[in-house]
């Protein structure tokens, strides 16, 4: 699920729950893992009915964007980390001022993309798929 290239399917990651996100199977590079580790540590939590970590969990990918973005507020997530924090740290570092223009255009575009996230994939073009050479 890490690298999905298809617009379709990234729209569709946006829009799941983070639950079913997090649970999906490990891959063949973990042989000594059972592949379901992480369904049943999800299916744990739920099981202990913990209604603060199931209220984080049923959000969605875009919910959580839209609170990292600053865009969308839940008390659940107190303390996440958010775009001011990483603008902040951005704007710490600068040291060299010829530089500074340059950082905060990128600081510009990097909280565009972030409010806007779910629109920028609904607004790419898809390539059509490659047609299969036939021997």
């Amino acid at each position: 699920m890490i690298e999905v290239s298809s617009k379709i399917d990234n729209l569709e990651i946006i829009n799941m729950k983070m639950k079913d996100i997090l649970s999906s199977s490990l891959s063949n590079n973990h042989k000594k893992i059972d592949k379901n580790y992480n369904k049943n540590k999800i299916d744990f939590i739920v099981r202990r009915k913990d209604e603060k970590l199931i209220s984080t969990l049923n959000k969605s990918f875009e919910d959580v964007i839209r609170i990292y973005a600053g865009d969308l507020r839940d008390k659940n997530f107190d303390g996440f980390k958010t775009i001011e924090d990483d603008v902040k740290k951005i704007k710490n570092h600068l040291k060299d001022p010829d530089l500074e223009l340059e950082e905060m255009n990128y600081i510009k575009i990097y909280t565009q993309y972030a409010k806007n996230f779910k629109q920028t994939y609904m607004d790419i073009k898809e390539r059509s798929p490659k047609k299969k050479k036939i021997n």
